[in-house]
């Protein structure tokens, strides 16, 4: 995913504040540290989500913060979600049974615990 950083903290693994096809959020940056503006293709990691929480039908203006936001193109057996936002995959491991109605939904799925490592495409 292309990401355009907001705001860098100082430290080993620094917080930072990002934008991104699925909206803007706090992660921590695991990598030599970018700078404010920087445009960087990026993995995302985070801890496992819970589908009790996902909103559906969420519009860009309503997003809770925190949350990762797209169109849930599939669920596979094993409680991985793939979310698109925009042009960009990004492989979720959902906790709980996922609500029916969830193919092609848009959504916004709460994430904690977000790690970003530059991709160095």
């Amino acid at each position: 995913m292309r990401i355009e950083v907001r705001s860098v903290d100082v430290g080993p693994s620094p917080p930072v504040v990002v934008d991104s096809p699925a909206g803007r959020f706090g992660a921590t940056w695991r990598g030599p540290a970018p700078g404010v503006g920087d445009v960087i293709d990026v993995e995302i990691d985070c801890a496992p989500c819970q589908w009790a929480e996902v909103v559906i039908g969420t519009a860009a203006g309503e997003l809770p913060p925190g949350s990762l936001h797209g169109v849930i193109e599939r669920v596979e057996s094993d409680g991985v979600a793939v979310l698109r936002s925009g042009p960009a995959i990004t492989l979720l491991e959902m906790v709980g049974p996922p609500p029916d109605g969830m193919l092609g939904a848009r959504v916004a799925i709460p994430a904690s615990d977000i790690r970003l490592f530059p991709s160095n495409l």
